[in-house]
C-alpha cells in the first residue's frame, strides 16, 4: 500500500515538474517583437526596417513599404541621426499625402495612421521622402501595418 501510494505521489511530481516546465518554456517563446525602438504586434501584413543615407547637401532619399488589403493601420517611427532637420512626407501610390513633417535634428517622430484615419489607410504601394535643405538624410526608421487600430499604441 505504501509503494502505491509513494508511486502515485512521484507520478504526480514529476507531471507538475513536466507541466511547469512547459509552462515556464512558452512564456519565454511570448516574448514581443521590438524592431529599432518599435514594437512589432505578434500578427501584422507587413513590416520593415533599415537606414537612409544620402550624402549630398541639400539631400534627398526615399524608401517604399506595402500596406497588404485588410491591414490600413500603420505605425512609423522615425529617428533623424543627423545634426541638421529633415522631412519626411508619406505618398500613397495614388498621390494621396498622410504625413509631413520635419524632424529636428538628433529627434525622433512617431506616426500612427489612427486617429486621423479610423478606418485605416489604403492598401498599396507608399513612398516615403526624405529631404534636409542644411544636411545630409541620415534616418532609421521602423514601422509595420496591421489589421488592428489597438496594435498602434
Amino acid at each position: 500500500m505504501k509503494r502505491k501510494i509513494a508511486s502515485a505521489v512521484l507520478s504526480a511530481a514529476i507531471a507538475c515538474s513536466l507541466s511547469a516546465s512547459s509552462f515556464a518554456q512558452e512564456a519565454v517563446n511570448a516574448s514581443p517583437n521590438v524592431t529599432d525602438g518599435i514594437f512589432i504586434p505578434a500578427e501584422v501584413g507587413s513590416s520593415w526596417s533599415n537606414t537612409v543615407t544620402s550624402d549630398n547637401t541639400p539631400a534627398t532619399a526615399t524608401s517604399q513599404f506595402v500596406v497588404p488589403p485588410t491591414y490600413g493601420y500603420v505605425k512609423m517611427r522615425f529617428y533623424n541621426k543627423d545634426s541638421q532637420p529633415v522631412t519626411i512626407t508619406i505618398k500613397h501610390e495614388s498621390d494621396k499625402e498622410y504625413y509631413s513633417k520635419t524632424i529636428p535634428g538628433g529627434s525622433e517622430d512617431t506616426w500612427r495612421s489612427v486617429p486621423d484615419y479610423p478606418d485605416g489607410v489604403r492598401s498599396g504601394t507608399y513612398t516615403v521622402q526624405y529631404h534636409s535643405a542644411e544636411g545630409q538624410v541620415n534616418v532609421q526608421y521602423s514601422g509595420f501595418a496591421s489589421g488592428n487600430k489597438n496594435d498602434l499604441n
